[in-house]
């Protein structure tokens, strides 16, 4: 497990791609006559923090996970998050939340992915002795929680999960090569498929370094051939993205960029190509 927040736990592909944050102390500056000013240290700031989160219909309900998401804000509720090493940050009001790219099942509409951007801030208790005491509760009560299984039945094997990310790299370059061709004018739509291609290649790329992928962590073979398909997906996109501000881009600019990312493309699939066998034969 990446971590939990409330109720919600983050493992494997439901995990966050990216997190940051920020701790600031608070500084007064007093002014003195015929001297320099002093500096007044009046304390730390409250923390803050930065998720970002892919929801994807092959490993969660969409819909529900946001809005779950959405009731926290809502409610203003105060939750602990704890990372999966038991190390717990202390409480969290979700501040903002922004959604980026979304996707819908063409024939129903119904949402199957939608990219999540969360702003965290510390929920401080002023009484230290109240602190004190609410905070030994939650953590006997989390540490329990840490060993407990995930509510979610049936969570996707790992190769499994690899080989339906591969696929789903391969759709979406197949889409975006019809853009580079041509066929498809639509700027905006292009990009959305390569984002949702760079998040797939990222994913993969994040299992090379994280234990809750066994069947590719640590494999160097994946990492650079991933590495190699994000770089490439990543030029492709700026060069995209030039065609909306500079028309005088040609499509034979994008055409060659989207051609740089077929080899990495191909070469990610080879170097788990052990992973898409194992997700047929054994179906782990």
């Amino acid at each position: 497990m990446f971590a939990q927040f409330g109720d919600i736990q983050f493992e494997n592909l439901y995990s966050p791609t990216s997190l940051d944050g920020n701790e600031n102390a608070d500084w007064v500056q007093h002014d003195l006559i015929n001297s320099k000013s002093v500096m007044q240290h009046m304390g730390d700031s409250l923390k803050n923090l930065n998720l970002s989160i892919s929801l994807r219909q092959d490993f969660c309900n969409v819909k529900d996970e946001f809005e779950k998401f959405r009731k926290y804000r809502t409610d203003g509720t105060p939750n602990q998050l704890i990372m999966g090493d038991g190390t717990v940050m202390g409480k969290f009001i979700i501040k903002e939340m922004q959604t980026g790219f979304q996707q819908l099942e063409p024939i129903t509409g119904a949402l199957i992915q939608l990219d999540l951007q969360l702003s965290l801030v510390e929920f401080f208790v002023r009484d230290p002795l109240k602190q004190q005491q609410a905070q030994a509760k939650k953590d006997s009560v989390s540490k329990k929680k840490l060993i407990k299984k995930s509510g979610r039945s049936n969570p996707v094997p790992c190769n499994t999960a690899i080989a339906k990310l591969i696929q789903f790299i391969k759709n979406n370059l197949a889409k975006i090569r019809a853009y580079a061709q041509g066929q498809d004018t639509n700027t905006n739509r292009a990009l959305g498929y390569i984002n949702v291609a760079l998040g797939d290649a990222r994913s993969i790329l994040a299992g090379t370094k994280s234990p809750n992928y066994p069947c590719v962590y640590g494999n160097s073979n994946i990492a650079v051939a991933a590495t190699a398909l994000v770089q490439a997906l990543q030029d492709l996109s700026e060069t995209i993205q030039k065609r909306l501000y500079y028309p005088i881009t040609s499509l034979l600019d994008v055409s060659i960029k989207y051609n740089t990312c077929v080899v990495p493309a191909r070469n990610l699939e080879a170097a788990c190509s052990n992973n898409i066998k194992s997700s047929i034969t054994r179906g782990n």
